[in-house]
């Protein structure tokens, strides 16, 4: 296994991809930082249940697509479904920080396509500045999507299913999120925190990064 720290630079359908060790897609051209699955207040959902889940979750996200934002020089954030976890619930005070997080990025153009958590009420509730589309949005020549799929207008870039391999060196174990590249669509491991994880069996010819505390590893040549 090829082991590449911080960043790995692609090509995918002809345009210059990076992927970042935080879990997230770096289009350059379009100074664009595509992430999936944030499932954003999740920890007032979880609580209301008496599950307990450290506080400071949402904020915690955010702060770390601000970091790649700046970083990467980018102007518009691409989120590909499940931006929040739930509606927000009379109380929950994670919308507020969303909206001041907003105010800290006033020329950042925030695109979100819906997925299957976003539909269930949302984006009511939510800042009006957040730009939804019910479905998915064509950005040549990709096809932003909540669901991987084919879409006869080009590759699909997607999240909702977590992707995950599990690696083993010897004795050590390890289950670890992954990029997923397929020749007609491309999963992102979910951004948030405490998201889950689904197991995923790539095949020979796909391109799989698997997102470790070292950094990115890229596990296509052990695919075959």
């Amino acid at each position: 296994m090829n082991s590449q720290r911080g960043t790995a630079t692609i090509t995918y359908a002809g345009e210059e991809l990076v992927l970042t060790g935080d879990r997230a897609l770096i289009w350059p051209r379009r100074q664009a930082l595509l992430v999936a699955d944030l499932h954003l207040g999740k920890e007032s959902v979880f609580g209301r249940h008496g599950i307990p889940v450290p506080g400071g979750v949402t904020e915690a996200t955010l702060a770390r697509i601000s970091r790649q934002l700046t970083e990467h020089n980018c102007t518009r954030l691409l989120v590909l479904g499940d931006f929040v976890h739930a509606p927000p619930a009379p109380g929950d005070r994670w919308p507020e920080r969303v909206s001041a997080w907003l105010d800290q990025h006033p020329g950042l153009q925030c695109s979100i396509v819906a997925g299957n958590h976003d539909r269930s009420g949302t984006p009511e509730g939510l800042d009006s500045r957040l730009d939804w589309a019910p479905d998915t949005e064509f950005v040549a020549p990709f096809v932003l999507r909540h669901e991987p799929g084919r879409d006869p207008r080009g590759p699909v870039i997607s999240g909702h299913i977590h992707p995950a391999v599990r690696l083993r060196d010897g004795r050590m174990r390890l289950y670890t999120p992954v990029f997923w590249f397929r020749e007609h669509c491309a999963v992102l491991p979910a951004y948030g925190e405490f998201t889950g994880r689904h197991t995923v069996e790539p095949t020979a010819g796909d391109r799989v990064w698997a997102v470790t505390d070292g950094g990115l590893c890229d596990l296509s040549t052990a695919l075959g």
